[in-house]
């Protein structure tokens, strides 16, 4: 329209009954139907997403299908129970051992590994050795002691046997052959890799 010109009338009727066109009825509607991978929900899309696969209804339905589609694994069997569980790779060559649970896990170590059958097993028979006598003097070398003889910690701490209790001394707990060590030394100092000096104890 030039300015100042007025629009003739029969142009404003044109206008005035033009179609107005919504949705699929637009001629430019270029929207292609399609079913989402994961659940089969029709939706309408344009065409760029259908090209690029990008054809799910929602994002809960294209995680749920990639995630499923990532996992690198498969399921096995417990040996405890039979419940099948879901294993990755890495435990798959790892842990060879398959358990669905901690309960599960629980129960096979303390059939497989207990006893004679625990890496740890040194002969037994040592808690028959351990009175109300030597729980007694346990408590005084701790208070008296008061840390760790190898590091110094205050905290967590228990008496050491210099000569194993099961080497079967007359008398283990005497207090010559007893030293305090925290929970931590105490593991290092019975697997061999720290030792307790002798003039410490």
């Amino acid at each position: 329209m030039i300015k100042g010109v007025a629009c003739p009338e029969e142009v404003k009727a044109k206008l005035r009954v033009a179609p107005h066109y919504k949705g699929r009825e637009h001629p430019q509607y270029t929207r292609i139907d399609t079913p989402c991978p994961e659940c089969g929900k029709v939706t309408a899309k344009i065409p760029w997403a259908v090209k690029h696969g990008r054809t799910f209804c929602s994002h809960k339905c294209a995680n749920k299908f990639h995630r499923e589609r990532m996992r690198t694994g498969r399921y096995v069997g417990c040996l405890v129970c039979g419940k099948l569980a879901w294993k990755k790779p890495f435990e798959l060559q790892h842990r060879p051992n398959t358990l669905c649970s901690m309960e599960c896990r629980s129960i096979y170590y303390s059939q497989n590994f207990s006893g004679e059958n625990s890496p740890q097993w040194r002969g037994g028979g040592g808690r028959l050795l351990y009175s109300e006598m030597f729980r007694k003097l346990r408590r005084e070398l701790i208070e008296r002691k008061g840390r760790c003889q190898v590091c110094g910690r205050k905290g967590k701490l228990e008496v050491h046997h210099v000569v194993p209790v099961r080497l079967r001394l007359e008398n283990p707990h005497v207090i010559t052959n007893l030293t305090v060590l925290c929970r931590s030394c105490h593991r290092l100092v019975e697997n061999g890799k720290k030792e307790v000096q002798l003039w410490l104890v």
